[in-house]
């Protein structure tokens, strides 16, 4: 019998996609998951504003690019003359991190992390007070305490005891990550 992680790697290679790392979580990482995604599923039968009070946060990568009108793009050419080739459009040297963070009715705030900047518990701290206000102003109904709850991954910066006691001074409750 052939092992599940070997089939697994066989599978993926064959559909051309190539991971560099496979996690397979232990029996404990599957029962955990398990229950907060069970809990947040009661929470969200018992509770109908529960799903309207979380705001997710996530950071991806962004790339510029540099695209032509199709009046820029259009040439001038004789019947008999063959068709104008067209460039690739090549994705330009400028890519930042954007942190978005939205709810139901969608984003609430979003910046872009500055050129060289890491997103480290400082510079979350600040994107976070900033979120706040946002908050307020955007969404006026969660204005009071409790009345919204981040959710973000696990990375060392959202997790930091920083930002775990700016959350609890604020009174803001974050949901569990499955």
């Amino acid at each position: 019998m052939v092992p599940a992680r070997i089939s697994v790697l066989c599978e993926l290679r064959s559909k051309r996609v190539v991971y560099r790392r496979l996690v397979i979580l232990t029996a404990e990482q599957k029962n955990w998951r398990l229950s907060v995604a069970t809990n947040m599923a009661q929470e969200a039968e018992s509770d109908e504003k529960f799903v309207g009070q979380i705001i997710t946060g996530d950071e991806t990568w962004v790339y510029g690019y540099d695209p032509e009108t199709k009046r820029q793009s259009s040439q001038w050419k004789s019947a008999d003359s063959p068709r104008p080739k067209k460039a690739r459009q090549m994705r330009s040297k400028v890519e930042v991190v954007l942190i978005v963070f939205f709810d139901m009715e969608g984003i609430v705030h979003y910046e872009y992390v500055p050129q060289g900047q890491t997103v480290n518990q400082q510079f979350y701290l600040q994107v976070l007070k900033r979120l706040r206000v946002a908050v307020s102003r955007k969404r006026p109904q969660k204005r009071a305490v409790g009345a919204w709850a981040p959710h973000h991954d696990n990375a060392p910066a959202h997790t930091a005891h920083s930002i775990q006691v700016f959350l609890a001074s604020h009174g803001i409750s974050v949901v569990q990550l499955p």
